[in-house]
Order: structure tokens, then sequence, then C-alpha cells
């Protein structure tokens, strides 16, 4: 998942498979979604993923990305997960994250990387 061309190995296997095989591929996910979605790969995988996994697996993958903080909203990889959260999860999914952004407007529209949350 963290390597340059296996990442697109992962996301086409995502891409295509039957609901049994992205429940193992998940339970893979999860164990290193702290880790993937700081790395310049991994953080692809993650993407994918999240649009192909039910709710409640979406659910699941954020917790430890919002227990994080803030910090992977100004990763250069890390923010990308989050534009994926944005765009992919139901708003009561993310309402945790909107919280935080809506105090932190200003200092996230001046980041190279936290800009794109907003």
């Amino acid at each position: 998942m963290r390597d340059v061309f296996g990442n697109y190995v992962i996301q086409k296997m995502l891409e295509h498979a039957n609901q049994a095989q992205i429940n193992l591929m998940f339970g893979v996910i999860q164990k290193q979604v702290a880790v993937l979605a700081f790395d310049q790969y991994g953080c692809r995988v993650i993407q994918k993923a999240i649009e192909v996994i039910t709710p409640q697996m979406q659910k699941a993958l954020i917790q430890p990305l919002l227990a994080i903080g803030p910090r992977i909203m100004f990763d250069s990889n890390g923010n990308h997960v989050i534009q994926r959260c944005i765009q992919k999860m139901e708003k009561g999914d993310i309402s945790s994250l909107v919280q935080w952004c809506k105090g932190r407007v200003a200092e996230l529209s001046r980041d190279v990387n936290g800009c794109r949350i907003i």
C-alpha cells in the first residue's frame, strides 16, 4: 500500500472487489490507517477505500484520523484523505471535523495544505 506501484494494485483491487474481499482489505487498512494517511502512496489507498467501503466502515476508518487532530489537515498527504472524507461521507459522520475547522478557517486558509480542506 505504501509502494510507488503497489498502491495502484491495491486501489484496483478495492475498485473491483466484492464485499467479502473489501471486508478483508478494510481490516488490513484499518490497522494501518494513521501511517497510511501520512504516506505519499498510502493516502491514495485510503482515498479509494473511502469510496468503496460501507458508511459504517467509513466511520470506523475516520475515527483514528480524527484522533490525530489537526496535524493531518496540514499534512501534504493527509489533507487529501480528509478531503475525500468530506466529499464521500455523511455530514453527521464528519461533524467533529467540521466543528474543529469552524474555529480555524483563517489558519487553514493560509496553509498550503489546509486551504484544500476549506
